[in-house]
């Protein structure tokens, strides 16, 4: 059996053990497609009838979250297993969410450049109005499907699903920024895509590192956490105020090492805790 983070053979005797094994890469591959689109239909139709953080949770529950784990299951596969869902560590944690906070600014900064050279629609903006809290239900709403349902069905995708497909053919930083640039044109916006893709990257980073995907999702939902937090508070998202403080370089470029310096404490703890020093 081949590990999904490796292209080792682990044991050859046996019948499949692994979605990588049981698949062929081009079934996976539409079957994840199909996944995305069926997140996207339910999430659009219930979106119309004016629940959005509703129909982020229809979305990501029926489109995606659900369909994986039947598939996974009718294939006598364990879906925690396959899509590297585990217990994070207390370090883990902690390094994840420094990582995570560190680089916020730099990828605000990113925000700013892309928006001065792709400037939104209104019907992009009008995405994100409809997702500000204005009362407590609102705020539950949409804590529960922007930072909890919405980043673990994505993670569960593109670095549970896609990313250690990558990983089996082509060389690792190719397969995560394959990964990281599906994920930012899944999002539909195209004044997002940088953004969004180095955001991807660093997520696709932190599950390859810790053959962990809780670990992206961890970092993902404390990114949205911040933007729903934000616009909770300002009730503007045409108007960030985190975008106007990280264009000073006096503040994302020390963010900037401080972030890859933890991301190389991770790995060198990762790889004590795994006997590879």
């Amino acid at each position: 059996m081949q590990s999904p983070w490796t292209t080792e053979t682990q044991d050859a005797e046996g019948p499949p053990r692994s979605l990588l094994e049981s698949l062929s890469p081009w079934t996976i591959l539409v079957l994840a497609f199909g996944c995305l689109v069926l997140d996207q239909v339910l999430m659009m139709t219930t979106w119309s009838s004016g629940h959005h953080a509703t129909a982020i949770i229809v979305g990501g529950l029926g489109g995606i979250l659900v369909p994986v784990v039947l598939i996974l299951r009718a294939l006598g596969l364990s879906w925690r297993r396959e899509l590297n869902l585990h217990p994070m560590r207390w370090w883990e944690v902690s390094l994840v969410t420094t990582i995570t906070l560190t680089f916020l600014p730099p990828i605000y900064a990113l925000d700013v450049l892309s928006e001065r050279l792709f400037p939104p629609g209104p019907d992009a903006l009008e995405f994100y109005t409809g997702l500000v809290p204005h009362n407590l239900s609102s705020w539950i709403g949409g804590v529960l499907a922007v930072v909890i349902v919405g980043p673990l069905a994505e993670e569960v995708l593109f670095r549970g699903i896609l990313l250690p497909l990558g990983i089996r053919y082509v060389a690792v930083p190719i397969a995560v920024t394959a990964a990281a640039l599906a994920f930012g044109i899944s999002h539909q916006t195209f004044w997002m895509l940088l953004p969004l893709t180095a955001l991807g990257v660093v997520l696709g980073m932190l599950a390859w590192m810790t053959r962990n995907v809780t670990c992206a999702w961890l970092g993902h939902a404390l990114f949205n956490l911040v933007a729903v937090v934000e616009m909770g508070w300002f009730r503007d998202p045409s108007s960030s105020r985190l975008q106007a403080w990280s264009q000073q370089a006096s503040l994302w470029i020390p963010s900037l090492g401080l972030a890859i310096a933890s991301m190389i404490v991770l790995g060198r703890c990762v790889r004590a805790q795994r006997g590879w020093i």
